[in-house]
């Protein structure tokens, strides 16, 4: 799950190893990653 930087989510696809963010615009977003007995958030920045 991706989410901007007000919280709003922006792309999600349970199940699927890879997540195609080319339609994201510029900015800061945050990765959710959930395994079976974990969840991570990672930062990611998108510049043009």
């Amino acid at each position: 799950m991706v989410y901007n930087v007000l919280s709003k989510l922006v792309l999600q696809d349970k199940g699927a190893h890879s997540i195609d963010i080319s339609q994201c615009k510029s900015g800061l977003y945050f990765v959710e990653i959930q395994t079976e007995n974990k969840a991570f958030i990672k930062k990611l920045i998108i510049t043009d």
